[in-house]
């Protein structure tokens, strides 16, 4: 077994994983039909003092609606507004705030979480026209990670 492999193994059992708040559940997540999603938009962000551009899927709520977000300069995924989608009936304390992943950590959780993989594959695939943003397309271009390219 590798050093790594043992180390999460001892961290896992240090720090197990706190159970995920089922009777929290968002009820109204499983009216979102995977063949007809709702439409992905853009939006321009200030994180950390940086300008960045995700794209967003609105999601029902019990409470309103909230978003899954995936940034589209790194192509992370918030684990936050996933978090906040699956268990809208959760209180701020269940949630990691800030917090970016991968998205393979997305669509690995996405089951788990009640999520369709169809919403996480639609954010992962999307792609912004830069005429959407223009004071940020050369910054935005710039910042492009490979596997992420600009639609003009």
């Amino acid at each position: 077994m590798s050093s790594h492999t043992e180390t999460r193994s001892t961290e896992r059992q240090l720090y197990p994983r706190p159970p995920l708040p089922i009777t929290k559940a968002n009820p109204r997540i499983k009216e979102l039909n995977p063949a007809h999603l709702p439409p992905i938009k853009y939006q321009q962000i200030n994180t950390n003092g940086i300008m960045t551009i995700v794209a967003r899927i609105k999601i029902p709520t019990d409470k309103g609606q909230t978003f899954l977000l995936r940034r589209l300069d790194t192509g992370a995924f918030s684990l936050t507004t996933m978090f906040r989608a699956a268990f809208s009936g959760a209180n701020a304390e269940n949630q990691l705030s800030g917090t970016w992943i991968s998205p393979d950590i997305a669509q690995s959780l996405a089951k788990g979480y009640g999520i369709s993989p169809r919403l996480v594959d639609a954010l992962a695939k999307a792609e912004v026209n830069p005429t959407l943003f223009p004071s940020s397309r050369n910054e935005f271009a710039e910042r492009q990670p490979q596997g992420c390219y600009l639609v003009g």
